[in-house]
């Protein structure tokens, strides 16, 4: 991990007024940010997962009862917590985080003394980002049906930065809380202090057994009449029915992603370049800058691995192929 006194890929916000306003830095886990200070952050999409669902139901929290089944089977293990956000016509966006995880992460980028005030997801604070945005030279972001994800490649067809956008992130709403308190990562000292009370409290609560058992029975009663209002089958909330539904779009999602990933480990040479990539429902067209034209055969091939090439065309330098998804 490199030490740099100014991090790549972070930037500093200010007001309207001109007057400097707590930094807001854009953060990946590769990051290493060395002077101590109070900060704002923008988490890149590594941090957290985050799919855009059609549920059967119009609240937020009713949506909310129904994440978990979103990422059934799809995420690590660990506790996570869940931020919903409505997309129009039924849609919901959910996202999925383990606020331990991301709490290690920003203890490893911010010295001990650094403190955070204030935390947001990339798809909340950057969801106005249209175009491929460069991060650094090894990453950007891609809005892919409104969803903001992070691809390990630099934009090829856009002069678009990361640094351009924090002026215009949304910030103030959707916050991101980590800790019960005001500052989400604090002082060693007061850590330590904090895990010493804990401990306390802990041996002074062991007598609430009995209360914490209750407290179970009362989540197992909810838990019961959460099924019986949405009319879910008994048997367990993350339903069979509801994955089936979403299948297809996970499905696509899952294409995309892997797609965008094959065609950025195509070993281009001095000179090669994108010039352009378009998804659609059912396939990807792209076009290929050449330096050296003989290589049409052997780019066709390279993009076969990402998917049936549907037809391919060489003019002069550029090599345009439509590709099945």
């Amino acid at each position: 991990m490199t030490t740099m006194s100014t991090p790549r890929g972070l930037a500093t916000l200010r007001n309207a007024f001109g007057r400097q306003k707590r930094e807001a830095l854009f953060i990946t886990k590769k990051d290493k940010f060395i002077r101590n200070g109070d900060f704002t952050v923008i988490l890149a999409p590594e941090f957290y997962w985050v799919k855009k669902v059609k549920l059967p139901v119009k609240s937020l929290a009713k949506a909310r009862n129904l994440a978990p089944s979103v990422f059934e089977g799809n995420l690590p293990e660990g506790r996570y917590s869940y931020e919903i956000r409505r997309a129009g016509d039924g849609e919901f966006i959910v996202m999925a985080y383990n606020k331990e995880q991301i709490q290690k992460e920003l203890e490893k980028i911010f010295p001990a003394k650094s403190k955070i005030k204030e935390i947001y997801f990339a798809q909340d604070a950057l969801g106005g980002i249209k175009e491929c945005t460069t991060i650094n030279e090894k990453a950007a972001l891609m809005n892919i049906d409104d969803i903001i994800i992070q691809v390990p490649r630099s934009c090829v067809n856009s002069d678009s930065k990361i640094a351009e956008h924090l002026k215009d992130a949304v910030l103030g709403r959707h916050k991101i809380r980590l800790s019960p308190g005001g500052d989400e990562i604090l002082p060693k000292r007061d850590i330590i202090l904090a895990s010493v009370l804990v401990a306390l409290l802990l041996v002074a609560f062991l007598g609430e057994y009995f209360i914490y058992k209750k407290a179970q029975n009362d989540l197992d009663q909810k838990r019961s009449e959460i099924i019986k209002e949405n009319k879910l089958p008994p048997t367990m909330i993350q339903i069979r029915s509801i994955q089936k539904s979403l299948g297809k779009k996970f499905a696509k999602q899952k294409k995309l992603r892997k797609a965008l990933y094959a065609l950025s480990k195509i070993n281009l040479r001095e000179g090669d370049y994108f010039e352009s990539i378009e998804l659609g429902e059912k396939e990807m067209a792209v076009k290929l800058h050449l330096a050296d034209p003989t290589r049409q055969n052997s780019m066709t091939q390279a993009l076969k691995r990402i998917g049936k090439v549907l037809s391919t065309q060489m003019q002069e330098n550029i090599l345009s192929a439509r590709i099945a998804l």
